[in-house]
């Protein structure tokens, strides 16, 4: 109670000995980001420990500085001030969720007979940070089933390029392939110019052929059409024409090519006539009769005569008529028959259809132009004309009406006058050098008129070479009969004229001794034959009666 004390003393030694508590942070699932490994935060780990805290408390683990793909257990450790430890795990798991990166070729536009392959367009190419990369592709096309369409040489196509790696992680990219049909077709061979056709078709025209199958036509992708302008079966007209033939293939690419053809009638006509020289009035030399003749073409044809004027009627007396009289085969005749009085008011026309050839008969009074006209069967035409000098030699010894010839009469180197014969009297009269119809100023025939040849045996040349000509029956109604005697080998030859001048047969290359017949197509009224061999030569005067 007086506050005494004694003391001791107890050693009490207190050690911690008590591990931290340590909490791991959650496992961890995350994906590759550097070089297919992963390189971040994991988290943190907690601890708490009954004596050291703050920095006495260290808390470590053992964490790669980069995680690898797969499970990788994280050791987190929390240590105290004494020493005491605790650990925990911590699972972190990396995968590969990087696609790979892809680069598509580049886009194209293409010819349609371009092959549209991967092979010839281009691949995809692609990298991955983590595994070898697996490249496919997928086309998507607006091309037309029918290659009877556009569509089908003109379309798109989509191609999709995917790059997928091992953990199927992929990526895309698009190529546009654009096809396309700009080339034109190749005409490799055209018709060539100068094709000549003939008319086949009413008009005068010839249906033009298809020449389609004739032209060679190729085209890069697509079937060809051609067509021709103007089209098969028009008719064209005679002439020259530029026929065109268009190539065109099914995207409407064309091309051209161009020759000519030319539509020619090959129908002619040609008219002769037995006497251009009327003189009305002698009847052995009044007449004329023109033959037509048509060749080429396609027959029957319709052969029409007109003249250039109407015809001369009632001159002097009532039959003072010219005539125009159609032949065999006439259809029919206008304008031909003359009026009681007067002149005819339009001028004669005669027609023969369905004929291969026609002839006139005509007795004129005064120059006219007689014009055919000759149509064949598909309406081609051709005309002819022939002119024919006329005169009126009637003349009337005064008050008498008994109509006699007029002609030039020469009166032995002393002039000439016109005088009036009877028509019997005509051919001596001629035979001595006078003309038919009114004298000229210089009593000298007009070119178309003829006097007479020399005589009837006239010249022999030699002598030593005797040259005989004999003529039988003469006159005649029919032919004459001409037989040449002679003893040299030349050839003969026998031109025939009228009395006008005008040549109406030569015969050539004749041979000696041989009896020649001419005459039978000869119109009444007188001839001169001259006979020629060598330097020998003879006239014999031939009369054909009506």
């Amino acid at each position: 109670a007086t506050g005494n004390f004694t003391t001791c003393t107890q050693v009490v030694t207190v050690s911690d000995d008590d591990v931290p508590v340590i909490t791991c942070p959650a496992a961890l699932a995350v994906g590759t980001n550097t070089a297919c490994t992963y390189v971040g935060s994991i988290g943190q780990a907690t601890a708490t420990d009954n004596c050291s805290s703050g920095s006495a408390l260290v808390i470590t683990n053992n964490a790669p500085a980069a995680f690898p793909l797969g499970a990788t257990t994280v050791t987190w450790k929390a240590t105290d001030a004494t020493g005491n430890f605790t650990t925990c795990t911590q699972v972190v798991t990396v995968s590969d969720d990087d696609a790979p990166v892809i680069t598509c070729p580049a886009s194209v536009t293409i010819n349609c007979q371009a092959p549209t392959t991967t092979a010839a367009n281009g691949s995809a190419t692609a990298t991955d940070n983590c595994s070898p990369v697996t490249i496919t592709s997928s086309d998507v096309s607006t091309q037309n089933a029918s290659n009877t369409n556009a569509g089908f040489y003109n379309y798109t196509i989509t191609r999709t390029w995917r790059a997928t790696d091992e953990a199927k992680n992929s990526t895309t990219c698009v190529q546009t392939i654009t096809v396309r049909d700009v080339t034109a077709p190749v005409i490799s061979s055209c018709m060539p110019s100068g094709t000549n056709l003939a008319p086949n078709n009413a008009g005068c025209t010839a249906l033009l052929p298809d020449y389609t199958s004739q032209i060679t036509a190729t085209d890069n992708c697509s079937p060809v059409t051609k067509t021709q302008l103007p089209a098969p079966n028009t008719p064209m007209p005679v002439g020259t024409h530029t026929i065109t033939i268009t190539a065109k293939d099914v995207s409407g690419n064309q091309t051209t090519c161009s020759f000519t053809v030319t539509v020619t009638s090959s129908l002619t006509a040609t008219s002769t006539t037995n006497n251009r020289q009327l003189y009305y009035g002698f009847a052995l030399d009044q007449t004329s009769t023109i033959t037509t003749t048509p060749t080429g073409g396609t027959g029957p044809y319709t052969i029409v005569y007109t003249m250039d004027r109407p015809l001369k009627c009632n001159q002097v007396n009532s039959v003072g008529d010219e005539t125009f009289v159609g032949g065999a085969g006439t259809t029919s005749s206008v304008n031909i028959n003359c009026p009681t009085s007067g002149n005819a008011t339009s001028a004669p026309v005669v027609t023969a259809t369905g004929v291969s050839g026609f002839s006139i008969s005509i007795k004129l009074m005064t120059d006219a132009i007689i014009k055919v006209t000759v149509t064949d069967a598909f309406g081609c035409v051709v005309t002819d004309t022939t002119k024919i000098w006329a005169e009126d030699v009637r003349c009337f010894a005064g008050s008498s009406t008994k109509a006699k010839v007029k002609i030039c009469h020469l009166n032995n180197g002393n002039g000439c006058g016109e005088i009036c014969v009877d028509e019997s009297a005509v051919p001596a009269h001629l035979a001595h050098g006078d003309f038919l119809g009114s004298c000229t100023p210089n009593c000298v025939a007009p070119p178309t008129y003829f006097a007479a040849p020399t005589p009837v045996d006239s010249i022999v040349v030699d002598e030593a070479l005797p040259f005989k000509v004999n003529v039988a029956p003469n006159p005649t109604t029919t032919q004459f009969k001409l037989f040449v005697e002679s003893k040299s080998t030349e050839v003969i030859q026998i031109r025939i004229y009228n009395v006008l001048g005008g040549m109406v047969e030569k015969l050539t290359d004749l041979k000696r001794n041989t009896t020649i017949t001419i005459g039978d197509k000869y119109m009444g009224g007188t001839f001169f034959a001259e006979v020629m061999q060598g330097k020998n030569r003879k006239v014999v005067k031939l009369i054909k009666l009506n």
